[in-house]
């Protein structure tokens, strides 16, 4: 006696519904069209080899502006671990993130007109507010650029902070004790928006 229960019937039944089901799979396929891919009007802004950068153009005349906070550190050797690897908060990516909600907010710091080379640059535009801090062993410098009075985007930069959370408890990897506390930091740019 077989451990298991094997009907002919309907085994016979199992096997025409799969192969039903993989004639109508094969069918799909057949039918498939060209797809239009990405119909949102674009433009370009940036080209470098294969890659090729595209800001989606809104479809609505006001967008709905949002903000962004861009960490960044500049402790020795944080921009980069490998050829093509980089960690986030390098300062060259938060500099990024900063300029492309700039753009996508539509600040006048860094216009849609700007040159599309200038993405290129490791530089932000002259920010509406800038802040310095400095104690022992930290730096930190607070840029904000503001849209109809509100905080569009906020950029920190700590110097002397390794790849860590700053203000952390230094039990855990990747933390580090001294300030500035970045919970504070992400807490205050959550009251600052939500205002």
């Amino acid at each position: 006696m077989f451990p298991f229960d094997i009907r002919p019937a309907d085994a016979m039944k199992e096997v025409v519904d799969f192969n039903r089901k993989v004639l109508k799979g094969i069918d799909s396929i057949v039918d498939v069209r060209e797809i239009d891919v990405a119909p949102t009007a674009k433009e370009e802004v940036y080209r470098e080899d294969e890659l090729t950068l595209y800001h989606y153009l809104p479809r609505v005349k006001r967008p709905a502006k949002v903000p962004v906070l861009g960490p960044s550190n500049t402790a020795k050797g944080i921009p980069q671990i490998g050829e093509y690897i980089s960690r986030v908060s390098a300062p060259v990516n938060a500099v990024a993130l900063a300029r492309q909600f700039l753009r996508l907010n539509e600040h006048p710091a860094l216009s849609r007109a700007s040159d599309p080379g200038a993405l290129e640059a490791n530089a932000l535009p002259p920010p509406d507010v800038e802040m310095r801090e400095a104690s022992a062993d930290r730096s930190v410098i607070t840029r904000e650029w503001q849209m109809d009075s509100r905080l569009s985007v906020r950029y920190v930069s700590i110097g002397g902070l390794a790849h860590a959370w700053s203000g952390g408890d230094a039990a855990y990897a990747y933390n580090d004790a001294h300030p500035p506390p970045a919970t504070e930091i992400l807490a205050r740019f959550a009251r600052d928006v939500a205002d």
